[in-house]
């Protein structure tokens, strides 16, 4: 059985995490290297983001992977 991610989970998690540090989109978005627009999306479930992507969020965020994925 293939494992398919809940992608709004993760987008709320990663949202959530976010404010929870007081960052605005603007600042966490420079902060990975990513525009605004692509980490409002990813937030918003409108686009998938890569691996590369999720270990920097997970970072910056101070949060496992585990805790924004499973």
């Amino acid at each position: 059985m293939k494992y398919e991610p809940d992608y709004k989970i993760i987008g709320e998690r990663i949202r959530f995490e976010r404010e929870l540090l007081g960052i605005s989109r603007e600042k966490f978005a420079e902060l990975i290297g990513l525009s605004p627009v692509y980490v409002g999306e990813i937030e918003r479930i409108e686009r998938k983001m890569s691996m590369d992507s999720l270990v920097n969020i997970s970072k910056n965020l101070h949060s496992s992977i585990d805790y924004l994925v499973f």
